[in-house]
This record gives C-alpha cells, structure tokens and sequence, in this order.
C-alpha cells in the first residue's frame, strides 16, 4: 500500500519533509525490504554501532520490537548508506513530544545550577535561574520548527510533525516549565547536593557513563551506559539521585536505581551497602529512597535483557539485525507516542 497520507501535507520544515517524502513513493513492503537490505550488511562494527546496553535500551525492547529495530538499527550509519529510506529512519529517531521536552529543560536547570556550585560560582538568583530555563524551553520549540540544532542537539517536537497530533500548547508549557523549575529549586533534594563541598559531586548527568560487563551475551564484555542524574559521595557513602518530572513506573524504577547500585559498585568499588538512591518527584519536589534491589539482581536483570536482545540478532559479529525478527506491536496506543509510527503506516491508525 503507498503511503495515503503525503508528506507535503504535513505542517513540518522543508528540511524534514525533504527527508520523508521518499515514504509518500514507497510501499510498507518496499520500505522493508530496503532497511533490511541496510541491517544486514556485514560491516565491522564501529565504536558508533557495537552492541551495547541501556536500560532505556531495554524499556524500548520491551515496549515493541519494531522501535527497537528502527531506534538502534535501521537509523545507524545514515551517512554512508546514501539509502533515503534510512535517513527517513534517521529523522524519524530525532522526534520527542513537548513532554519529554520540558522534561529535559527542567533536567538541564538542574545540571546548570549543580555544575555552578562545582565551579564555586555564586548561586544565580532563582528568578534567573527559572528565566534561564524558559529561554531554553522556547529556544527548543524555536528549532523544532526550523529543524535546526537547539545548543547542539536536535530537538523535534511530534507535535509540530504530526498533522494528526493537536498542536503544542506553548503557553502552558511555559506555565509547567516555570512550576516545575521553581519545585526543583525549593526541594529539598537539591538543597541537600548544594550543601556538599563541590568535591563529593561526582556526576551531574554527565552523559556517556558506562561500566563494562564481562561474559554477556556471548561477548568477552558488553558496554553498559548508566548516566545518573546526580551521583555524591561524602564519607564513603554514595547517594544516587534521579529527577522525575513525569512519573514513573514502579518496576522500571527499581530496575533503572538497581543498574545505578550496580554502576556505583563496580565503578567506584563501593560497597552495596553503602550506596543509596532517591527517586526525587519534581513535581511535588518528594524524596524516596529508591525502591532498590540488590547489586547480583540487578546484573542478573542486565545479563537477561543482553542476552534477549542478542538472541534476536542475525549475526553477532557484525550486529546485524533482520526486519523480520522485529514485528510491530499490537498495541496501537504504543504506535500514539511513537515517532517511527509514519514508517511503520501506524500515522493513520
């Protein structure tokens, strides 16, 4: 079937809709056979495309399958492929909601005013502070449109991308960026880090955290990406602290706090006992110590989650993946918050 919904009908930048107009000549059928064609090469993997692991990477392979193949497969080396079915694939993967944009205006506020204290630079007045984060939120917003880079990073909202997706009300997003800075500055939690001397901040969602695992999956070790949002140690205690502005699933959680016991353990050669999370709702700006499981149950957990993502490989040595190991979900409420959804023909469900 070809796509009966045409990209010039969508209210999006030509930049993008450049990218996607090769799914309006194209049936589902085709557009597989070509992205399968493009996951199965047997190409060396690179730094950029070795197999490693997540447990965002795990929430997605639970989630469905078919986002998974399209999030770590179908859109890995867009450049050298030269097929416009995969640089699709790759502007697909670069589409967030407004949600989980405010989310990360609010987390950069955090690592802003947590870095300055590092810095021993004077706290910002809060006003400043809340101003600060609302230039972001509108600059992201700014860039969704144009298709450009917000400080680096794209930032392309579904709600500007989707025709079918009401369109974003900017307003109260200001009005939620506002409240939930001003919660994160008044909670407790952060006043406790700022507290610390500047050196028993070890992280501050540094990014690109990892530790590696030996023995999983088949491979002599698997890279496993563990970025806190908050990590200190004051006399030979760890406390792990990760911002909620959203919500979050109880299991989820107690896994994503495991893995960070599990990172703190085997990075710093911290005893389990002695490292702690708290699960911090921005929203109401409450602490919990983090549903926390031990240190061998959460690496049974990443072992399990390697081992399933590896058996769903065609070949191990070249990571490569076929299309047709990764089915799409049923669940087509999942395909509503998906930004794949227009490759897999879900827009239109």
């Amino acid at each position: 079937m070809i796509n009966q919904n045409p990209t010039e009908s969508y209210d999006t930048s030509p930049m993008f809709a450049d990218n996607l107009v090769v799914l309006d000549r194209m049936t589902l059928e085709a557009v597989e056979a070509e992205l399968n064609r493009h996951t199965t090469e047997q190409i060396l993997p690179d730094d950029y495309t070795r197999f490693t692991w997540s447990h965002s990477r795990h929430q997605v392979f639970s989630r469905c399958r078919r986002q998974y193949y399209l999030n770590y497969y179908a859109s890995r080396r867009v450049r050298q492929s030269k097929r416009p079915v995969v640089s699709a694939a790759w502007w697909l993967k670069q589409l967030t909601s407004l949600n989980a944009w405010i989310g990360t205006v609010v987390h950069r506020a955090a690592q802003h005013v947590i870095a300055n204290h590092i810095k021993g630079r004077l706290a910002e007045p809060e006003a400043v502070v809340v101003a600060t984060a609302l230039l972001d939120y509108q600059g992201g917003l700014a860039t969704s449109r144009r298709c450009t880079r917000h400080d680096g990073d794209w930032v392309l909202l579904m709600e500007h991308h989707y025709p079918d997706i009401q369109p974003p009300d900017e307003d109260s997003g200001m009005v939620r960026v506002e409240e939930l800075v001003h919660a994160l500055l008044e909670s407790e939690t952060l006043r406790w880090v700022l507290s610390l001397p500047p050196e028993a901040i070890r992280e501050a969602d540094d990014g690109f955290r990892y530790f590696m695992l030996e023995e999983a999956g088949g491979f002599e070790q698997v890279k496993c990406f563990a970025v806190t949002d908050v990590l200190t140690i004051a006399d030979g205690q760890a406390t792990i602290i990760d911002w909620k502005t959203g919500g979050a699933e109880k299991e989820s959680s107690r896994l994503q706090t495991g893995v960070y016991r599990l990172y703190a353990h085997r990075v710093y050669g911290l005893p389990e006992a002695n490292i702690g999370t708290r699960i911090v709702d921005v929203n109401s700006g409450q602490a919990v110590a983090g549903p926390e499981i031990g240190v061998a149950e959460a690496e049974q957990y990443v072992r399990s989650s390697i081992a399933e993502m590896v058996g769903l490989m065609e070949d191990t040595r070249y990571n490569t993946a076929a299309i047709a190991d990764y089915p799409m979900t049923d669940d087509l409420n999942t395909c509503q918050g998906c930004g794949f959804r227009r490759i897999c023909w879900r827009h239109t469900a």
